[in-house]
């Protein structure tokens, strides 16, 4: 073989060795390429869904906390201070009962009027106010009829009171309505029921962990 065709061949070798070291270059390059590409396609898509995560976590913390504000005024501003008065109602109205009986039917008539007015008109009228400003923090979807009754028999009684003290108009010979024992009844029930999910909602948040995220 000449000189000359020796070095042609030398010279084909070795641009095919540049060409397969090129390609391999390139074929490296783009092994990088598509790999950076798959593993930044995933971070992103992880880093997407923790914050979609966290995203729900907040939401549902945000919701729980919303129902925690309802329980706690529920039983802080309603069924708590209905609850309390009720019992004033009774335990006064058994320290009436000590008088009946043991004074003389005109002393006991005057007892039962200042009772009536300076503690049973106070009650009923903190009850009414209760229910007036808060009728939205009533348990349910409808008011029970136990309130509707107790409001009835609390204004009988009020406009029974007001009209002997400010007009001496005696009404005695006109029946009053009947305390409604269910609403008693209804009352210690929405406090139980509310404070039973007020605890629920408060060990639902401790465990968890998002709501232990300042925000």
């Amino acid at each position: 073989m000449s000189t000359a065709a020796k070095a042609v061949g030398a010279g084909g070798q070795a641009i095919q060795q540049l060409t397969v070291t090129l390609a391999l270059g390139v074929l490296t390059v783009l092994a990088t390429a598509v790999g950076w590409l798959v593993v930044h396609h995933l971070t992103v898509t992880r880093d997407r869904e923790a914050r979609v995560s966290a995203s729900q976590a907040a939401d549902r913390v945000r919701r729980l906390e919303i129902l925690l504000k309802e329980a706690e005024a529920q039983i802080s501003q309603f069924y708590g201070p209905v609850h309390g008065l009720i019992h004033q109602i009774w335990a006064t109205w058994d320290v009436k009962q000590r008088f009946k009986g043991v004074l003389a039917p005109d002393a006991y008539a005057q007892v039962e009027q200042y009772l009536g007015e300076r503690y049973f008109g106070a009650y009923h009228e903190r009850i009414r106010a209760l229910m007036r400003d808060n009728m939205h923090l009533i348990e349910g979807a409808t008011m029970p009829d136990s309130f509707y009754n107790y409001i009835e028999h609390s204004m009988m009684e009020h406009i029974q009171i007001g009209l002997w003290t400010e007009r001496q108009v005696d009404t005695s010979a006109v029946a009053g309505i009947p305390w409604d024992n269910a609403f008693a009844q209804d009352v210690e029930r929405g406090l139980r029921d509310a404070i039973r999910r007020h605890d629920e909602i408060v060990e639902e948040l401790r465990r968890d962990p998002a709501s232990l995220v300042p925000r």
